[in-house]
């Protein structure tokens, strides 16, 4: 059983646009295995599949879900998980074969979209979940074997608060807003996530390598 987790939002306590579950909503989940040796990771294995459950952890304020998938055994590995973007990620692994390099995927995996992102989930097809990405290094890679990581989004959430009593606000608008970004976070030369986490946007008109 896999598990994953992404972290909760403290405030605002309600939202109107999108709400925590939603935010924090996974259905199709990829999953890609790498072998490491030193600072290299090539792939090996692409396998995709469904999430059995979605639950909130109030003892840990966190999202999480749990699937499971079957994946070939390798020694000294990493595990990749991407969340709500099966077709990208189909996409890009279709020309990719085993022992491609990590950092050349990461550049490939790319989402592009024009207009608002669709957060109203009180109506029909008024959501669509959000992108999300993660992953952990494990001693192997295969069957049987249970790890938890954490689930970084996409995308940002901007949150807007009105105290005035006297002041209603109707629209919020959002200028030069990009329309296409890597689903990764930052990473350097060699196809390591950067940590801590980039606070700016890892778009295709900002350079990702951050070596």
């Amino acid at each position: 059983t896999n598990r994953v987790t992404t972290p909760g939002h403290a405030v605002p306590s309600t939202r109107t646009s999108i709400a925590g579950a939603k935010e924090n909503e996974r259905g199709a989940v990829d999953v890609l295995g790498f072998s490491v040796s030193g600072t290299t990771e090539t792939f090996v294995e692409h396998v995709t599949g469904s999430v059995l459950k979605n639950y909130y952890d109030s003892s840990e304020s966190a999202y999480k879900s749990e699937f499971r998938e079957p994946v070939s055994d390798v020694a000294n590995g990493r595990i990749v998980i991407i969340a709500n973007a099966s077709s990208a990620v189909s996409s890009v692994m279709a020309s990719h074969s085993a022992g491609a390099l990590k950092e050349d995927i990461l550049a490939d995996l790319q989402l592009s979209y024009t207009g608002a992102w669709p957060t109203d989930g009180s109506s029909v097809g008024g959501y669509e979940p959000i992108p999300m990405y993660g992953e952990t290094a494990i001693g192997k890679v295969g069957n049987n074997i249970s790890y938890t990581l954490d689930l970084r989004r996409m995308l940002a959430r901007i949150d807007v608060k009105n105290s005035a009593a006297t002041f209603s606000m109707k629209h919020v608008y959002l200028a030069n807003a990009y329309t296409t970004g890597y689903i990764a976070p930052k990473w350097n030369t060699t196809g390591q996530i950067v940590k801590p986490y980039a606070t700016t946007p890892n778009t295709k008109t900002t350079w990702h390598d951050a070596a």
